[in-house]
């Protein structure tokens, strides 16, 4: 008899194949330790085996990565076949903020401009593209998701219209090194639509598929490894936009606005948040200057 929790994963289809595989490991981990009777899955269950993850030595995030997918499938378990919602009252772990400081980093400017350069202006289009998907993130501050999800006609001058998180719709303003590798791109790009397509798919420019924001992921780790950084998670360029910034001497509320951080005290404060985002920071702030351009 197929476990109700996976039937329920098979008939989500929104899932990717990737969040998906996510789920169901979950899952499995979940029924190895309660078993796979339905009348076992209750909220002090799933208490009792994200606990025994976090004596095993998992850290937080990972456990609440866990939390987040049996959360979603027990939703899915009640509205689809009338199951108990186990998991909704269980409340995340505090995140380890030891874990958290030793996993962020910043991209030192130099390594930023190491990471840019693998991709040249004026090299192939598959540079091209690349270079503006890295620019998006390390000047623009654009998460991944954000990046895949960008069209042509978001585009409007100097300014580019961001889809965020929620739903939300923000401008973000992009600097001369950015503009410069979107005209570039543009002239050469053989999809409409979206800003961002595969380029081996040798097909009409109006069925080439938009890429996924594993393939942004993939772009940018790959570039890293070219550039001798090592492992590099896309967010990092989120976090190494900040820094850069502040290094040019920009006040931390406009920072936090550049980056559409959304809470109110960051706005007034100028960044409770966006000092999280700042590592490695160890050089002085100075004024904006040529030496911090990327090329």
């Amino acid at each position: 008899m197929k476990n109700p929790l996976h039937e329920v994963l098979s008939l989500t289809r929104s899932l990717r194949d990737t969040t998906r595989a996510k789920y169901g490991k979950a899952i499995d981990a979940f029924c190895a330790s309660v078993g796979t009777d339905p009348s076992n899955w209750l909220p002090l269950a799933v208490e009792k085996f994200l606990k025994d993850q976090i004596d095993q030595g998992l850290d937080s995030r990972h456990v609440n990565n866990q939390l987040n997918a049996l959360k979603t499938v027990s939703r899915r378990y009640h509205e689809m076949l009338g199951g108990m919602d186990f998991a909704k009252p269980i409340e995340p772990f505090p995140v380890d903020k030891t874990y958290r400081a030793a996993n962020r980093r910043s991209l030192s400017l130099e390594e930023a401009k190491k990471l840019v350069s693998t991709c040249p202006i004026d090299g192939s289009p598959r540079d091209k593209r690349d270079r503006v998907i890295i620019l998006l993130g390390l000047r623009g501050g654009l998460r991944r998701s954000e990046i895949a999800a960008v069209s042509w006609e978001d585009l409007q001058g100097n300014r580019l219209l961001v889809h965020g998180k929620g739903g939300y719709e923000e401008p973000v303003f992009l600097d001369r090194s950015i503009l410069e590798a979107v005209v570039a791109w543009k002239a050469v790009a053989l999809c409409k639509g979206s800003m961002f397509c595969d380029v081996k798919f040798r097909v009409d420019e109006n069925k080439r598929p938009r890429i996924s924001h594993e393939a942004v992921y993939k772009i940018i780790t790959e570039r890293a490894k070219q550039a001798g950084i090592g492992d590099l998670s896309p967010h990092t360029l989120r976090h190494s936009c900040a820094t850069l910034m502040r290094m040019a001497g920009v006040p931390g509320w406009r920072v936090s606005k550049h980056l559409r951080h959304h809470s109110p005290m960051e706005s007034i404060e100028g960044a409770s948040m966006t000092d999280n985002y700042l590592h490695d920071l160890e050089a002085p702030k100075r004024p904006v200057s040529e030496d911090l351009e990327l090329g």
